[in-house]
């Protein structure tokens, strides 16, 4: 067994071909609610603003969801409702395989159940956390950012799961972590083989065609990485919970803390979350706060 997609496991066991896998995904793109217009809907934004908001994701090539959340026109909240909420109206596979005629409704709930009985070993969720992380609010929020904010920013699937080899993840060559200090310190590093570093360097950019350089592969890592530390920090402020964060280091590989495995149709990727970090030694007090001195 290994953790996998939906639709690999259907290519797999025979039910569908890589083309009507593909077809159903495209289905599923084109039915997608764009975040802007589910903004508008629940009253978060204007439609005047989102017409602007879209402009400028096309003009820069900046993701919607990145482009409002550094204008700080959405709070993170808003932005992890919208989020949540898209999910739920997204045309989910399964439907999308119907919808085409690919599958009938028995043979997708048969293969359905069989793929959940398969995939049960790396469920995993808040209470399944392990427990040295159950009471660590942060990595709760981070383990949730990353496969939501993957898919807004790069439209990258991304699934998060335990790590059963450690030591294998630290050979991923695209690395950037970050640390945050005060009432739940911790320190969090992304890992990317080649493959999910260039579809999130072609994602973040809207260029399937993009052939990233080295530097870009692992920009393309720690711009995801800032953009769900960055969220789950305001959306904790929220919470009473303050924290302030010091410089992102780039292809750092500690590789401390509980692991995760980033499973995507696109490659591997690693997570790593501390909750007892090492802060760095050098520092300067400012009235403002403390700031890391390299």
């Amino acid at each position: 067994m290994s953790v996998k997609f939906f639709g690999q496991f259907l290519i797999q066991a025979g039910a569908i071909t890589a083309d009507q896998l593909r077809q159903a995904l495209d289905l599923m793109e084109r039915t997608n609610t764009p975040l802007g217009q589910l903004a508008v809907r629940v009253g978060y934004l204007s439609e005047e603003a989102v017409d602007t908001f879209s402009y400028e994701e096309a003009a820069t090539g900046q993701p919607f969801a990145e482009l409002v959340a550094d204008l700080g026109v959405l709070s993170p909240r808003q932005l992890d409702d919208l989020l949540t909420q898209q999910a739920g109206l997204r045309l989910g596979l399964g439907d999308a395989l119907l919808a085409l005629g690919f599958l009938k409704p028995p043979a997708l709930a048969a293969h359905r159940q069989t793929f959940e009985a398969d995939q049960a070993p790396y469920r995993i969720g808040p209470a399944a956390v392990p427990p040295k992380l159950s009471s660590h609010r942060p990595s709760h929020v981070v383990v949730d950012f990353v496969p939501k904010l993957a898919a807004s920013m790069a439209g990258v699937q991304v699934k998060v799961v335990l790590a059963e080899d450690h030591d294998a993840l630290a050979t991923l060559p695209y690395r950037a972590s970050v640390v945050a200090r005060g009432s739940f310190p911790f320190r969090v590093e992304l890992g990317a083989d080649r493959g999910l570093a260039t579809a999130l360097a072609r994602g973040l950019v809207r260029d399937p065609r993009l052939e990233p350089t080295e530097p870009e592969l692992t920009e393309s890592v720690a711009e995801l990485l800032n953009v769900v530390v960055g969220n789950a920090i305001a959306l904790l402020e929220n919470d009473g919970i303050h924290l302030s964060l010091f410089p992102p280091e780039f292809g750092a590989a500690r590789c401390e803390g509980v692991a995760f495995d980033l499973v995507t149709p696109d490659g591997l990727g690693s997570l790593f979350i501390d909750p007892n970090p090492e802060l760095p030694r050098l520092s300067v007090e400012l009235d403002e706060g403390v700031y890391p001195w390299r």
